[in-house]
């Protein structure tokens, strides 16, 4: 028999706990890019507060969603570029530009 998985087998946590323990860990990184983020508002420009930061990606969300960039990129695509950052702090600078 082969284990492939990194679920908790407890009854109690597998799947749907393990998701929503999931997303607690990525609020707490998309906190931790955006605090990044600001420290660096020198370079980016996108804010000097997580709260700025988070603003000024709720703006273009927004307007993606009325005009996608090149017809194509909507606020679907926009956050799933930015879920890559919860995983790798190396993709901080690049999702910051």
């Amino acid at each position: 028999m082969v284990f492939d998985s990194a679920v908790d087998p407890d009854p109690e946590k597998i799947w749907y706990r393990s998701n929503l323990d999931q997303s607690l860990a990525f609020e707490s990184r998309w906190e931790d890019f955006r605090r990044w983020v600001a420290k660096h508002h020198d370079v980016y420009g996108l804010g000097a507060t997580p709260e700025a930061v988070q603003g000024h990606y709720d703006d273009v969300r927004a307007a993606l969603a009325t005009d996608p960039a090149g017809g194509k990129v909507g606020p679907g695509q926009f956050h799933a570029a930015f879920r890559e950052a919860a995983y790798y702090d190396d993709y901080w600078a690049m999702r910051a530009t």
